[in-house]
């Protein structure tokens, strides 16, 4: 994959840049360290996403963060597969595909930041990042409801279901790239970004099968989301 391909490459250039900007002062008077941001995504798997990130920024133009992604899929119900049993006796379909994404994962990142840009007399500020981290789901064996309903003409309500599960827990760790613009004012922050990566969100879902039938996901190179996030400096 290209990400796990330049991996290398991306920590060498965040680690020569921050040297190169370490030496700068900091002029502010009351430069807060550590924060918090609170952001919301929509993606390429028609996914959506809520991230929860602990900062610790010790320059101004470098910082690094931890903290958990919650996703889901944003069809849900609307979306499911089915088929038939192998003796024909009853039709079968999933109850909610979200079920076979990824849910919770955890996410640290290392950012790098332009100078700032004073836009007025108040104190606002515009700055621009480039960040580089990983995506480590919580979950390894993805599993889901499966309905079963008779076949006979005429025949309309469920009477059985089972869970299934992917065939063998599969470890994975996605790696992601972001751009953000960033205003500024005082202890408050919001970012408009972009992320692009290899997160599969139904990267552990890949081997499940029902009556016979494998259940074919979506499955996309990169994952396009665009993200928006509220920053607060503690």
């Amino acid at each position: 994959m290209f990400f796990t391909n330049y991996r290398y490459l991306f920590i060498a250039i965040f680690l020569s840049l921050v040297m190169t900007v370490s030496a700068e002062d900091n002029d502010e008077d009351r430069y807060r360290s550590f924060g918090i941001s609170f952001s919301g995504a929509v993606g390429t798997y028609n996914s959506w996403d809520v991230d929860v990130d602990m900062e610790y920024r010790p320059i101004k133009y470098f910082g690094v963060s931890a903290g958990l992604r919650f996703t889901d899929i944003s069809f849900g119900k609307d979306h499911i597969f089915r088929g038939e049993t192998i003796d024909h006796s009853h039709n079968w379909k999933t109850d909610d595909l979200s079920d076979f994404s990824y849910h919770f994962a955890f996410q640290p990142q290392a950012k790098l930041y332009t100078p700032n840009i004073r836009l007025d007399n108040v104190g606002d500020n515009l700055n621009f990042s480039i960040g580089y981290g990983l995506t480590m789901p919580l979950t390894n064996r993805a599993s889901g409801v499966v309905i079963y309903t008779p076949a006979e003409k005429g025949q309309f309500i469920p009477d059985d279901e089972k869970r299934v599960s992917n065939s063998n827990r599969v470890y994975n760790i996605y790696n992601f790239v972001n751009i953000s613009a960033n205003l500024e004012s005082g202890i408050w922050g919001l970012s408009l970004g972009y992320r692009v990566s290899d997160y599969d969100v139904f990267g552990s879902a890949r081997n499940i099968v029902v009556e016979g039938q494998k259940l074919v996901f979506d499955n996309h190179k990169f994952n396009n989301e665009v993200y928006l996030a509220i920053h607060y400096k503690l």
